[in-house]
């Protein structure tokens, strides 16, 4: 059919203002374009911010473009950053995939903290193999961000010939405190992949985890212990409290954060 104004209002406005999502959003690119309908920047925000506010992470991602380019507003990387990353946490990939840019161009000093940027370049490791991700991970690994080595070191573990690569990251983020990391450790050791096969070892990291609270190492732990001599568990038990005794020094010098939300399936859930 012919293109018609007034009628792709009046059918996107009733849907908007009944809370269709979608609508929201064809109105705000609508009025950004200005091809059909007027550009008219403050509607456009309007609507987005609408949909946003609704869960949908390509308006949220949208209006972080807005902010970020000063296009019809004041331009605010701040408030950008932070929306890309709130249309991430919404599925959006291009939300992740703009924090990653920033972050692999040196653009997000006081804007997001590495650990907070880390889940957000993984996604772009593993959508597109891209080696400036892994380069960033890898020097915040180096500075002891445990989220970077955890989530590092778990990718490394399911690539051939990076399984060592993989271990050692993990080693260090267990050293360094990392729960899930303490847990990984001590299944490797159960298992072998990656490192020789040692029931004190495995039943020290999981003793450690279980103590920290992972609500899987107590039970993986007893299952290890049963095929163990009481000399082998007395042992891992003394280099579980040595660790203990030693975890104050070893305390990380940057900020450390757990992220608890599962960005999607195309994503990979950051863990410290």
């Amino acid at each position: 059919m012919t293109p018609d104004a007034a009628e792709a209002l009046r059918w996107l406005g009733a849907a908007a203002e009944a809370g269709d999502r979608s609508a929201m959003h064809n109105l705000g690119i609508g009025y950004v374009s200005g091809g059909l309908l007027p550009q008219d920047y403050n509607k456009a925000l309007r609507w987005f911010e609408q949909a946003s506010d609704l869960n949908l992470g390509r308006s949220t991602f949208a209006l972080g473009q807005l902010y970020a380019n000063g296009t019809g507003t004041e331009q605010d990387l701040a408030k950008a950053v932070a929306l890309y990353d709130k249309a991430a946490q919404q599925g959006e990939l291009n939300g992740a995939l703009a924090i990653s840019q920033m972050a692999k161009a040196g653009l997000l000093d006081g804007l997001m903290s590495p650990h907070q940027a880390v889940p957000w370049v993984m996604t772009d490791l593993i959508q597109n193999a891209d080696a400036e991700a892994e380069a960033w991970l890898l020097g915040q690994a180096d500075a002891g961000v445990r989220i970077a080595q955890v989530n590092l070191g778990e990718f490394y573990l399911q690539k051939e010939g990076k399984k060592a690569e993989g271990v050692d990251l993990i080693q260090r983020a267990a050293m360094a405190g990392s729960v899930p990391a303490q847990f990984q450790l001590g299944n490797l050791y159960v298992t072998g992949d990656g490192v020789d096969l040692d029931y004190v070892a495995a039943h020290k990291w999981l003793n450690i985890a279980a103590a920290s609270g992972h609500p899987e190492a107590a039970e993986t732990r007893a299952v290890v212990g049963d095929l163990m001599t009481p000399d082998q568990i007395a042992e891992a038990q003394a280099e579980a409290r040595a660790y203990f005794d030693t975890a104050r020094a070893r305390a990380p010098q940057t900020d450390q954060v757990v992220r608890t939300s599962d960005p999607g399936a195309s994503e990979p859930t950051a863990r410290d």
